[in-house]
């Protein structure tokens, strides 16, 4: 069921087994596994069935000491989060991303590249990857002749489009026919409420551009409004620790990355038209190879 907030009575409470907070990859995803079981599931989504101007105000924010445009750039609120701004691209991160390396302060993850196996190989079905559109070549999809490299320091790695990326037009029909999921529509989270330890995340109270308001109680909550939203959430909700939820060590927020942009190389060719058709057999292909370090 799909229900806008704007539409409801205004002190709407509801309550849920699992409430997750952003209607984009990572929140619809979800919510999908729990299509056909009797769980309750509410799925807030601060936007609309598609993107609107009002709702990209809330992007809005300041950027201090960096070169930074990602605020407005490349986002979008709306049933289906950026991915209706995304080209479709899945790349699996590396190991090494886990890793701890002297020279990156504060690097390493708590867990390992392996423990994402089980997730990765469910996402694929879920996005309709198949092993074939991971591992087959792009050179040999295309008859083109491969790039040589000196395979001793590089290894190439594959990336896939999918052919679906928009997951909230691809989705909308399963959702709005599921008996036990609701999903409801401009509602922005304001506050996360806790027990009194600041432990455990017991309500979410929520509110519409339009001045609605209503609260959410739920077993579990999962937070999927991407790196920006997600702290900004937790910052704000600070009614039992002054630094924000799950910021006693200070770092919510902290080492935010965003995708790297700037020119590292300049290509001086007598066969521009060569290099060309390369570019443009990947992008129409829905296939990539990218060179990494060994």
């Amino acid at each position: 069921m799909i229900e806008d907030m704007n539409l409801l009575s205004n002190g709407l409470t509801l309550q849920a087994d699992l409430c997750i907070i952003g209607a984009g990859a990572a929140g619809i995803l979800i919510a999908r596994e729990f299509l056909g079981t009797n769980r309750k599931i509410v799925l807030l989504e601060s936007g609309g069935i598609r993107s609107e101007i009002t709702a990209r105000h809330l992007h809005e924010g300041e950027v201090h000491d960096r070169s930074f445009r990602g605020l407005q750039n490349g986002r979008s609120r709306g049933f289906g989060g950026t991915t209706t701004l995304w080209g479709g691209q899945c790349i699996p991160l590396d190991p090494i991303d886990f890793e701890e390396r002297p020279w990156v302060p504060s690097s390493g993850w708590p867990i390992s590249a392996n423990k994402l196996g089980p997730y990765y190989a469910r996402a694929k079905r879920a996005l309709e990857i198949t092993n074939a559109d991971a591992d087959r070549s792009a050179w040999e999809q295309f008859g083109l002749d491969p790039i040589l490299y000196d395979q001793a320091t590089l290894r190439p790695i594959h990336g896939v489009f999918i052919k679906r990326p928009d997951l909230g037009r691809r989705f909308h029909k399963e959702f709005s026919n599921a008996q036990h999921i609701h999903v409801l529509l401009h509602a922005n989270v304001t506050q996360l409420r806790t027990n009194g330890y600041g432990t455990r995340i017991e309500t979410a109270e929520i509110r519409s551009l339009d001045g609605k308001v209503g609260i959410v109680h739920a077993g579990l909550f999962v937070l999927c409004t991407g790196g920006i939203e997600n702290a900004r959430m937790l910052l704000l909700s600070n009614e039992i620790n002054p630094s924000g939820l799950g910021n006693g060590r200070d770092l919510v927020g902290r080492y935010f990355q965003d995708h790297p942009c700037g020119r590292c190389a300049t290509i001086e060719t007598d066969r521009p038209k060569v290099l060309q058709i390369i570019i443009i057999c990947f992008t129409a292909g829905q296939r990539a190879i990218f060179l990494k370090s060994r």
